[in-house]
């Protein structure tokens, strides 16, 4: 597996397996030593064209030019002979990436059957780019929340954290769906993209709580059991499943939560950032 680094330039290797345990060491030692430009590949590779490849034989020369120097010794076993190369697309259709199954010389030739299951394999890890991209945002963007109310709060010990609305409200990111809460489930502050995503109004109810609906614990635990959990001090961080319309398809969606303590401990806030 290659993914695309940010800038689109190199080709970053994430994942390969040989089912050869003196093979995968040298294929882990040459992927972790070579750096490889996306430019390198072939014109008519997965990665340029965005679709499947399939080279029933690879020039030896085109083999050859991929190894470095010092893996030239290595020849006769990390030549490729013939590959499939499958596209790892996002949902909007752009190539984040290849899943490539590779058969080396004096392999068996590939069943017409193992080009479906590279595409059903390159279909999973782009869904599991996305699953850990947003993932990523949403862990970033709650610990960054969680750290400036902490901030606000040490400030301020005195208030409570209705007081403290108009501040926190400054504090939120304006993407990501961000909800700040009081220790009694009311919502103290909360974002656009948290009112729009779960149809809350706190400028005009004030008192929306977690447990009118508007979120869902993890299938195995209850809301009650959810804010318990928080509120215990077994730990300050969850993530629990959300449950609401714009989960993409075969996707979970998830909520990052951290309780905000005061100086002596105790809990003051609870954030909410969404996936």
């Amino acid at each position: 597996v290659y993914l695309l680094s940010a800038d689109g330039a190199w080709l970053q290797h994430v994942s390969s397996f040989n089912p050869d345990p003196i093979r995968r060491a040298e294929l882990d030692a040459f992927h972790s030593s070579t750096p490889l430009r996306a430019a390198q590949a072939a014109t008519d590779s997965a990665l340029l064209e965005g679709r499947t490849v399939t080279h029933h034989h690879v020039d030896i020369a085109d083999s050859v030019r991929l190894l470095t120097p010092r893996f030239a010794q290595y020849s006769d076993r990390l030549l490729v002979q013939s590959y499939i190369s499958a596209p790892v697309k996002d949902r909007r259709g752009m190539v984040r990436g290849t899943v490539t199954l590779a058969r080396f010389l004096g392999g068996q030739p590939f069943p017409d059957a193992v080009t479906k299951q590279v595409e059903s394999m390159a279909a999973w890890v782009g869904t599991a780019v996305e699953q850990v991209e947003r993932c990523t945002i949403a862990w970033l963007a709650r610990d960054t929340l969680y750290e400036r109310v902490a901030q606000l709060i040490r400030l301020k010990p005195s208030l409570t954290v209705g007081e403290l609305d108009s501040a926190i409200t400054e504090l939120l990111d304006d993407d990501v769906a961000e909800a700040v809460f009081d220790t009694n489930r009311q919502l103290v502050a909360a974002n656009d993209a948290f009112t729009r995503r779960f149809d809350v109004h706190p400028t005009t109810t004030g008192a929306e709580h977690v447990s009118d609906g508007a979120f869902a614990a993890d299938p195995s635990h209850d809301v009650a059991s959810m804010w318990a959990h928080l509120l215990s001090g077994t730990s300050d961080f969850l993530s629990t499943t959300a449950d609401d319309t714009s989960t993409v398809t075969g996707v979970q969606s998830r909520i990052q939560w951290a309780v905000v303590r005061r100086p002596d401990a105790t809990a003051v806030a609870i954030i909410a950032v969404c996936e």
